[in-house]
């Protein structure tokens, strides 16, 4: 993690809407690991799934789009309830609340 390496920045397309895509490739020689527990990758794919409730960003893990939209998706898949079941309601732009 000293040593870091040159960004490489390339242009994906002509598409006229912008975004940033972001790869991670750690160099796991630094952490004396060989490859990923799952604990690890647990916490990775956690992360990411905050991080989709948590944006108005589009989040992809492994190619794939994460379905979190609003904060009641979120609670959704931690809670097995139906959505009868809960009371959700968005305040602002800033909080959402939800009980269960």
């Amino acid at each position: 993690m000293r040593h870091s390496q040159d960004t490489i920045i390339t242009k994906t397309s002509d598409n006229p809407k912008e975004f940033t895509h972001i790869t991670f490739i750690p160099d796991l020689k630094q952490f004396q690991m060989d490859k990923f527990d799952d604990d690890l990758v647990a916490l990775f794919k956690r992360r990411a799934y905050d991080i989709a409730v948590s944006t108005d960003c589009k989040v992809t893990l492994n190619g794939k789009r994460i379905p979190i939209k609003n904060m009641k998706d979120y609670m959704l898949m931690y809670i097995e309830t139906t959505e009868k079941e809960i009371v959700y309601k968005k305040v602002n732009d800033r909080w959402e609340i939800g009980l269960a």
